[in-house]
């Protein structure tokens, strides 16, 4: 079973949601405006810094694509990494793949031992989340072996909004404790088949229709 940040927080956030969407499938995914526009801005935004192809509609963007191109180093778009059971980069699409993530970029400073690491989001930036950055940097330490400080951003390209963390190398081992421990807790519970709904502020929001707090949302 192949892990993702979003996997991982969906089963935070409820194991019977987690359950339902990515056991069982319960619920295709639907294209929405709003998703629509995110994955043209991506690919924008990908071409602009991996080829230098023009914004075009997107020019508004221009600044912050920007402050990417001019960091110095190697540029890996669109990066795919995986992680075997032993945490050790494997094929993405290898059927013993433990744990996946997609960088939109990474700037590599070998020399330096530094990476910069940008997540683009077309999203409200109310409620950053920086955990997403933890493990995307983690992914990258165990890539580049030579990288022992990586500087992550989250872009918020509407709103012109930057949140940033900093990791270090050295620091790498209680990080990864944590979240193996959480990829954990989804393994007993597809081993025990109990998966427990959790009341939460995205209950009005889930497909869980026999869920109890899905009801209460929305009397």
């Amino acid at each position: 079973m192949a892990y993702s940040y979003s996997s991982l927080k969906e089963y935070q956030q409820c194991p019977r949601k987690y359950y339902e969407n990515k056991v069982l499938k319960k619920w295709p995914f639907i294209e929405t405006d709003a998703t629509m526009y995110g994955k043209e801005v991506h690919k924008a935004l990908e071409d602009y810094v991996g080829k230098g192809v023009d914004l075009g509609k997107h020019s508004r963007f221009k600044g912050l694509a920007d402050s990417i191109t001019r960091i110095k180093g190697e540029k890996l778009v669109e990066f795919k990494m995986s992680l075997d059971y032993s945490l050790q980069p494997c094929d993405y699409f290898h059927q013993d793949v433990y744990l996946r993530g997609i960088a939109d970029v990474i700037v590599l400073d070998r020399e330096k031992g530094r990476a910069y690491i940008v997540d683009y989001k077309t999203g409200g930036a109310k409620y950053p989340d920086k955990e997403q950055l933890e493990l995307m940097a983690l992914m990258v330490f165990r890539y580049f072996p030579e990288i022992t400080h990586v500087k992550a951003a989250l872009l918020f390209v509407v709103h012109d909004v930057t949140i940033t963390a900093e990791y270090h190398k050295k620091d790498t081992k209680p990080k990864w404790v944590s979240w193996v421990a959480k990829i954990n807790e989804i393994e007993t519970a597809r081993e025990n088949d109990v998966w427990n709904e959790k009341n939460g502020p995205l209950c009005g929001w889930c497909n869980c229709e026999g869920c109890p707090h899905w009801s209460d949302k929305r009397r």
